[in-house]
């Protein structure tokens, strides 16, 4: 049979790793139905995005520096 899914916005959320390091990471669960029997399972994708909102906050930093600087 199909499985219709329903995929809910990606969330950005900060997950603390046993080592105590925080990651960020956009998690989008998507609800897996089947007529009639409601949930029949989840898939849910996790990105992990620490990296890109570092080199977002370097580049605001600069950019800053750069305004100010003018």
């Amino acid at each position: 049979s199909e499985f219709p899914a329903t995929t809910q916005a990606p969330r950005e959320w900060e997950l603390k790793r046993p080592d105590g390091a925080t990651r960020t990471c956009w998690v989008s669960p998507c609800r897996l139905t089947d007529e009639g029997q409601g949930t029949t399972g989840w898939i849910v994708l996790v990105m992990d995005v620490t990296e890109q909102r570092a080199a977002e906050r370097r580049t605001q930093t600069l950019a800053d520096q750069l305004a100010h600087a003018d």
